[in-house]
């Protein structure tokens, strides 16, 4: 789940 506007750096939180 990626939000527009605020890619995550490496520790994503829906992704790590």
């Amino acid at each position: 789940m990626r939000r527009r506007g605020r890619p995550w750096p490496r520790g994503s939180p829906t992704s790590g």
